[in-house]
């Protein structure tokens, strides 16, 4: 069993965690884009709200696929960091 006091393990834990906290905020822009995509803010069963999101889809695309997939890469990259010993 590995010891979860080592700096070594508490520095992948504090790495993974900002690498949810990234992915988080990717899934956030995804819901952006959806609004940003409808023109309107559009919860069921509540009726839609005509707002318009600032920036451009392309924007709130490359926000939301970037944020999912540099979190999961700094992720896999913590997980290495402790099997490489780095």
């Amino acid at each position: 069993m590995s010891n979860l006091h080592h700096p070594s393990n508490r520095l992948c834990y504090t790495v993974i965690g900002h690498a949810m906290t990234v992915l988080f905020i990717g899934l956030i822009a995804g819901i952006f884009l959806i609004f940003s995509l409808l023109d309107a803010v559009t919860l069921w069963p509540l009726p839609a709200w005509e707002v318009r999101i600032p920036g451009s889809t392309r924007g709130w695309q490359a926000a939301h696929v970037g944020g999912i997939l540099n979190g999961v890469m700094i992720a896999v990259g913590a997980l290495l960091m402790t099997k490489l010993q780095l």
